[in-house]
């Protein structure tokens, strides 16, 4: 008993020393480049699962990554307007703004919605041209069965949604 008396509390002594050290390269970390690791994350990340469902080589998973990272920073600026548009439509509804530009504003978000769509499925696209005739149909079987609504298709789908 008394030996794990003195075990526990010389545990309480040194855990928080271990904890309160600092990193040893704290201040030497770079954080300017924080959004393309998250981009290059979310990528491999995407990537990953599908190498998993069907059976990637490492080539097609590397063709695959370049595929998806393309269709990324083609909905960079997409996604940086899109967001302004949707502050401007909040201004108009704030402002009571007549429907013809509630309309305009509308109209604009829905046409960046479908570029980020289009450079999605051309990625996806793409990807499916690195499958095998037996793969491409597993894929269209489990994009049937809401594969798609969990961000592997070309597009996100509503629970609802009607898929082909």
């Amino acid at each position: 008993m008394k030996a794990v008396f003195l075990t526990l509390a010389a545990s309480l002594l040194v855990v928080p020393a271990a904890f309160s050290q600092s990193h040893p390269n704290k201040e030497a970390r770079d954080h300017s480049n924080a959004p393309a690791r998250h981009e290059e994350t979310m990528v491999n990340r995407h990537v990953d699962r599908l190498a998993v469902i069907f059976n990637l080589t490492p080539e097609q998973k590397k063709e695959a990554a370049g595929y998806f990272s393309d269709a990324w920073n083609a909905n960079k600026p997409v996604m940086m307007q899109l967001r302004e548009d949707r502050k401007t439509l909040d201004k108009d509804i704030q402002a009571k703004a007549d429907q013809s530009r509630l309309t305009a504003d509308a109209t604009a978000l829905g046409h960046e919605r479908g570029m980020i769509m289009a450079n999605n499925a051309y990625a996806q696209e793409k990807f499916l041209s690195l499958l095998s005739p037996a793969e491409q149909a597993k894929y269209e079987k489990l994009r049937a069965t809401r594969f798609s609504a969990f961000g592997f298709g070309p597009g996100r789908q509503a629970p609802g949604a009607v898929t082909r």
